[in-house]
């Protein structure tokens, strides 16, 4: 990543066992979708569009969600992992959801700070 172009890759992985054919581009869309919607209370975006999102994986009905946080002790991990299970309940193929949180490397934790100085005159205009 540059400094010009602070963007980490909104991309990770999304699991689905047992397989289910044509619909799991549907589910995997639906995933990617509710995710987007979870704002990282204190950086004002997305945790997908942040790089915080690890790993998603659905195996039967059980959704888990790997999130990488910026420190260890995160004093909005609660609210966060709250706004995960909330936005993927609601899911038609989901009846659980565990969400597990790791802490970003220095590098990864370096970028996403980066990222959030770089959109934050955006954000601020917006506001106003």
């Amino acid at each position: 990543m540059s400094p010009t172009n602070p963007d980490p890759p909104a991309s990770f992985p999304v699991t689905i066992s047992p397989s289910r054919g044509a619909a799991e581009a549907a589910i995997e869309a639906a995933v990617r979708g509710a995710l987007l919607g979870v704002i990282d209370p204190e950086l004002g975006e997305s945790i997908v569009d942040l790089g915080m999102v690890r790993a998603v994986s659905l195996v039967d009905d059980k959704m888990s969600v790997e999130v990488a946080l910026t420190i260890a002790g995160c004093p909005l991990r609660g609210q966060i992992k709250a706004d995960v299970e909330r936005r993927l309940n609601g899911l038609p193929a989901v009846a659980e959801v565990v969400v597990t949180t790791g802490v970003m490397s220095p590098d990864e934790r370096a970028a996403v700070m980066s990222r959030a100085r770089h959109h934050a005159p955006e954000r601020s205009q917006a506001s106003t």
